[in-house]
């Protein structure tokens, strides 16, 4: 069809220009008269005289006569001779069959035609019809479509080939058409599919056009700003604040809280409605579009804003905002120097530094310290009125305070938050330590027994009671366990018992009359009475729940104890007697002289001398200090074997409770005097003493030991009179030695009652405390080592290390109660604070290592390197979340989601493994390059330190592992020492390789606390007896083999003192001129 259109289109045009071609040039008359003239020759030329006179244009007479005589002749012509009759037929034919076509296609197209006619009417006249357009004027809201409609209203028809189009015109001036579709009906529509923006448009038909029509494009309000004023209960003590541009709110119960709604225009209606149903109405506040509602915080919701505008469009869902109902929590103390109990002379100056956050502000932070029994000193720590977090220090001079020699400076820090909450860190103790020893003469062989090491003994367990108290009483009344204080006061009643029992040992079983040495005794025992009325007293407060009043009184008995080991602890001298001689008096007291000379100037030395090299003691001196001190163990044996006979014997008549105690008491005694003969035994052995007579004297010793072990295992079954014969045998037997007593953790006495378990528990015990060791290595002070930044650096990334181990326990302990919910909520702070500190102590190393030299440079990248890996301070935050979460499924479905805490707990323990790394990665900062010194050095104290944490086992009491207290005195963190004893345990397994394996082990046992070893019921006791055994000799000679090789990597003749026991170069030129002038003054 297109193909013929355009053929017919073609040839209408073709014909048309040959039309129009022939017509360009009209015939004249002179060449119309030729042609006639040349069919009609008769004419001879008359026609043509006649057209050139005609031309001329004058009248004239010959003009008329040529013009007739033309006429004349012409009307004799006969028309065929000019054009042919076919000629004729022809054009005819012709003209017929155009006016033939004409007539077909205006039969057949007269449809077309006629629309063809009504447009070009229509552009003609359009003042003959109209045009209706609809809806017109138009609002929409934004993203809604439109629809519009035309009808086209004429007289002549509707414009069918030219439809109407629709011109839209934008803010801006630009202009879009768009034609519309026709639809059944004679009408037009078009459908805009969304409106962003507002426009006009105008609708045109041909030459008609319509009006300008607008279309408002709605917007819906919406929140473009919410600010959140608080205004907090009178109990927080908090000051009103705003939150600009904020929205969530986070407040304590009971805060009003308004909410300030800008809107993005004016509003009719607007509420804010919460979760759980409740709504408030927001109120215009001053502008239209602000709005403005006050509600008070309860429980944990969401809530949202609703809004309606004057046009009845909506805001849209948008965003929920948390309401969460923050419980005003304690405070959070923490000491961090010098963290534990420490000796001091009456003359130092101890630094107390503290730090304290809360999480609505401080109103008060302060150090409490003073004597027992008087009135405390209380110094504030607070540097700004309402900070969250402050860190504060306080030098305590020894010198200001009435001191004696062993006295007690008790200290600790109590914060004080906006409302009445207050929290006090544990209590700690700086015990002061005499400048000089005293001295006198011993008034009998026997008066020189005075048992100072049993009352230093009740002393310690007396101060760990008064510690456990402290923390019972520190807690909000309903945290405190009926349990724990009944352990308490259980404890109290056990140290009752054996105070008595030693104040009955002091007194003779008759009247004696000894009038040079009862005064001490007498003194002793009036201080033990005391001891013995103030723990009843304790005793019968804490049976009553008041922890309160039971403190003074332990403290009472802690001074009392103190007190008689001060007079049970001068020293005794027996000087050589000479009772042939008659004047022995006075060689006595030359002899006291001499050693009192002898101790003055051990005491004045100082490391900065050159100390003389002490002459070693002879065989004969080494033998009578071995035999004294066999005497003494044999003595001690003795007495106890009279009291398990006693016990024995008076065992149906006795209170079983009490019994029980006493067993208990007298089982540790026995391993006490067990552990001293193995030690004995071990200097048996030690290189220089191979005389004749050493090795059976050692087998001795071991045998002796062996039967102290089988009777303290009597003991622990119960049988006192089996025991009294065990301990008669070792008097005279031997046997192998064998490890100390299992642990006992400080943070209380232990749980429960009964008498010792059998040695395969004891055993277990023991296991179960070296692995608490190996995980809790280096709890102790961090080494003064001078290292400045990085030192504190490494003490707070224990610290945290602690702390965040800790965290993880009280996170698997918190599953197993009814709080469940509520504990996470606060270890979830807890959390967040540590990850706080982990984010500060990243920046400080950074800040560190710009200016440090290359060892610590190597160091502080190594340990960014580990933060980095593990991202400890983001792995904290999701500990904190996935804690908050399983504390709300817990509050809502009646218990913790196991999934969820077990994931935090693995996490927690895996980003305290990674800080105890950072630990240990700073701790090795320092060392010179190429050099052994530190190695040797750091491998001599790791050795050092493994063998004091094993003796401190026996020190220990018993129970189990340690708990910690928040903040508390038992956070477990890596020290430096710690970080070396995988070195250590590699030299001892290269020494003996047969030992390997166990070493092995046992390392994996300290490092991670995991199995195998865990279960108690497959530690194996007579294993771990022989390599504890084994590791007490590894360790000697290892201590001797690098003390040796550090004092020749030192190049000097003094004696190694560790890494770092050279003083300053400032400070040994100031020690050099003090003595020069010394040595030139005349």
């Amino acid at each position: 069809m297109v193909a013929l259109a355009a053929a017919a289109l073609l040839l209408a045009v073709a014909a048309l220009a040959r039309t129009v071609w022939r017509l360009r040039v009209a015939p004249d008359d002179r060449r119309v008269a030729r042609y006639i003239e040349e069919r009609c020759p008769a004419l001879q030329d008359r026609l043509t005289s006649a057209a050139d006179v005609a031309r001329g244009g004058r009248p004239s007479p010959f003009r008329d006569l040529v013009v007739g005589d033309a006429a004349r002749h012409a009307r004799d012509v006969d028309a065929r001779l000019v054009v042919p009759r076919s000629e004729i037929r022809r054009r005819s034919a012709q003209v017929g069959a155009a006016v033939a076509g004409l007539l077909l296609v205006l039969a057949a197209g007269s449809d077309p035609l006629g629309r063809l006619g009504r447009t070009a009417w229509l552009y003609a006249f359009p003042h003959t019809a109209a045009l209706h357009v609809e809806p017109g004027d138009a609002r929409v809201p934004v993203g809604d479509p439109l629809r519009l409609h035309a009808t086209l209203d004429a007289g002549s028809g509707a414009p069918a080939r030219t439809p109407p189009v629709v011109v839209m015109t934008d803010g801006e001036g630009g202009e879009q058409i768009a034609g519309m579709e026709a639809v059944p009906g004679g009408a037009y529509h078009l459908e805009i599919p969304a409106v962003e923006d507002s426009f006009s448009y105008r609708v045109r038909a041909a030459a008609l056009e319509s009006g300008p029509y607008a279309v408002t494009a709605l917007h819906a309000p919406r929140v473009e700003r919410i600010d959140v004023a608080y205004r907090y209960p009178p109990s927080i003590g908090l000051p009103p604040r705003i939150e600009i541009d904020g929205g969530d709110v986070q407040a304590p119960p009971g805060t009003r809280v308004t909410v300030t709604v800008r809107m993005s225009k004016p509003v009719e209606q607007a509420v804010l409605a919460r979760a759980e149903g409740g709504r408030t109405a927001l109120a215009p506040a001053g502008d239209p579009a602000v709005l403005a509602g006050t509600f008070e915080v309860g429980d944990d919701d969401t809530y949202r804003i609703r809004a309606r505008d004057a046009d009845g469009l909506r805001n849209p869902a948008g965003v929920d905002y948390f309401i969460r109902s923050i419980a005003d929590e304690p405070p959070a103390v923490e000491i961090v120097r010098p963290g534990g109990d420490r000796e001091i002379t009456p003359l130092e100056e101890v630094v107390v530094e503290a730090r304290a956050e809360d999480d609505y502000g401080l109103r008060g932070f302060e150090l409490v310290y003073g004597l027992p029994g008087r009135t405390e000193r209380v110094v504030s720590l607070q540097h700004d009125d309402g900070a969250a977090r402050t860190t504060g220090r306080h030098t305590i001079f020894a010198e200001d305070l009435p001191l004696e020699p062993g006295n007690f400076i008790t200290y600790h820090v109590r914060a004080r938050d906006t409302g009445a909450a207050v929290t006090r860190s544990d209590i700690y103790f700086l015990e002061v330590r005499p400048f000089g020893r005293e001295f006198e003469e011993a008034r009998s062989q026997d008066s020189t027994g005075m048992p100072a090491d049993e009352l230093g003994r009740l002393q310690e367990l007396q101060k760990e009671i008064v510690v456990a108290t402290w923390k019972i009483d520190g807690r909000r009344p309903a945290e405190r366990s009926p349990e724990d204080i009944e352990t308490v006061a259980d404890a109290q009643n056990d140290v009752a018992l054996a105070t008595r029992v030693l104040a009955s040992r002091l007194s003779p079983p008759a009247p004696v009359v000894d009038a040079g040495g009862s005064d001490e005794t007498r003194a002793v025992e009036a201080a033990l009475a005391a001891a013995v009325e103030s723990m009843t007293a304790a005793e019968t407060g804490l049976r009553a729940g008041r922890t309160d009043a039971a403190i003074p009184h332990e403290m009472a008995a802690l001074e009392h104890l103190r007190q008689a080991r001060d007079e049970a602890a001068r020293t005794q001298v027996q000087p050589p007697t000479n009772r042939s001689a008659p004047g022995s008096g006075p060689t006595a007291q030359e002899d006291l002289s001499a050693l009192f000379d002898r101790e003055l100037r051990r005491e004045q030395e100082t490391n900065y001398e050159n100390r003389r090299q002490e002459p070693e003691p002879s065989a004969d001196e080494g033998d009578d200090a071995l035999r004294r001190r066999l005497q003494e163990l044999a003595r001690r044996q003795e007495d106890l074997n009279r009291r398990q006979q006693a016990l024995a014997e008076e065992a149906d008549e006795a209170d079983r409770q009490a019994a029980e105690r006493l067993l208990e008491r007298l089982a540790r005694e026995q391993e006490e005097i067990q552990q001293e003969m193995e030690a004995l035994g071990r200097e048996l052995v030690q290189p220089g003493r191979e005389a004749a007579g050493r090795p059976p004297a050692a087998r001795a010793a071991r045998e002796a030991a062996e039967q102290m072990r089988r009777a303290a295992e009597q003991l622990g079954r119960g049988d006192p009179s089996q025991a009294a014969e065990r301990g008669r045998q070792a008097l005279a037997g031997a046997g192998a030695p064998r490890p100390p007593p299992p642990p006992r953790g400080r943070g209380g006495p232990p749980r429960g009652r009964g008498p010792r378990p059998p040695a395969p528990a004891r055993g277990r015990q023991a296991l179960a405390g070296l692995r608490e060791l190996g995980r809790r290595l280096g709890e102790g002070a961090p080494r003064a080592d001078g290292r400045g930044r990085v030192g504190d650096l490494q003490l707070e990334a224990q610290q945290l290390a602690g702390l965040q181990r800790q965290l993880g326990e009280e996170a698997a302990r918190a599953r197993q109660t009814d709080d469940a919910g509520q504990t996470s909520g606060r270890l979830a702070a807890r959390q967040d604070r540590l990850a706080d500190r982990v984010e500060a102590l990243a920046e400080r190393m950074g800040q560190a290592r710009q200016g440090a030299a290359d060892g610590e440079r190597e160091a502080l990248e190594r340990a960014e390197g580990v933060l980095a890996e593990e991202d400890a301070a983001r792995g904290m935050r999701e500990v904190a979340e996935q804690l908050r979460r399983a504390g709300a499924a817990g509050e809502g479905a009646g218990g913790t989601r196991p999934g969820e805490e077990a994931s935090a707990e693995d996490a927690a323990d895996r980003i305290a493994a990674a800080l105890e790394r950072v630990a240990g990665e700073l701790a090795g900062a320092g060392d010179v390059p190429g050099s052994d010194r530190g190695r040797l050095a750091a491998e001599l104290e790791a050795a050092q330190e493994l063998r004091r944490r094993l003796e401190e086992i026996g020190e220990r009491p018993r129970g189990g592992a340690e708990r910690s207290e928040p903040g508390g005195r038992d956070a477990a963190a890596p020290s430096a020492a710690g970080a070396g004893i995988d070195g250590v345990l590699e030299a001892l397994a290269r020494a003996r390789p047969d030992l390997g394996p166990d070493l092995e082990q046992w390392a994996r046992h300290w490092w991670s606390g995991s199995a195998p070893g865990t279960d108690p019921e497959l530690q194996d006791l007579s294993a771990w007896t022989s390599l504890y055994s084994e590791l007490q000799v590894l360790l000697d000679e290892f201590e001797v083999a690098r003390t040796r090789e550090l004092g020749r990597e030192g190049g000097d003749e003094r004696p190694g003192l560790g890494p770092d026991d050279g003083a300053p170069a400032p400070y040994r030129r100031m020690v050099d001129e003090y003595y020069r002038s010394l040595a030139e003054q005349p």
